[in-house]
């Protein structure tokens, strides 16, 4: 009889260890969901053309994002974070992105095409933000925001600072 309680001690105490493995699997198992299940919006390069900046921007992720705003804002110091999602920038909303879908961000206007040739003349300087604030899955958002410069000597916008969530 006793070695009947060792066994059934040990099995019980076997029990409760693959409890908690199964609950910690679980666990990782559901924080890989909400990291790799989910949009993932953004962009690494700007284009300078004539009279406009073009930037394109991508869903990395698995799934859609439902909603957003993109933000946008030009200014002739750098910028900090907060500035980009400040009402000093300009708004709009963001459509739906599918996963692997490219768009295309088009910053242009005859005040910012002014702005891009006193920057190339050497009369001030050009700082780009961008910042894409967007909604997913159930009440979740995520977001991706860049700073460039405007180098007119090379005809490109070097990206100054970076940032997901």
């Amino acid at each position: 009889m006793s070695e009947l309680k060792t066994i059934g001690f040990w099995a019980s105490i076997f029990s409760v260890v693959l409890v908690f493995i199964v609950l910690w699997q679980t666990q990782m198992m559901r924080e890989d969901l909400d990291i790799n299940n989910r949009p993932w919006i953004g962009g690494d390069e700007f284009v300078v053309l004539e009279d406009k900046v073009l930037f394109h921007y991508q869903n990395f992720g698995k799934i859609p994002n439902t909603g957003g705003k993109i933000m946008r804002l030009s200014t002739n110091v750098m910028p900090p974070r907060d500035d980009v999602l400040s009402d000093r920038a300009d708004s709009s909303p963001m459509q739906v992105i599918m996963p692997s879908q490219i768009m295309t961000l088009v910053i242009s206007g005859d005040d910012f095409k002014k702005v891009l040739q006193d920057t190339r003349e050497g009369k001030r300087e050009l700082f780009l933000g961008v910042l894409f604030f967007y909604e997913y899955g159930n009440q979740k958002i995520g977001w991706y925001g860049v700073i460039g410069q405007y180098n007119p000597i090379t005809n490109h916008v070097n990206i100054e600072d970076m940032w997901v969530n």
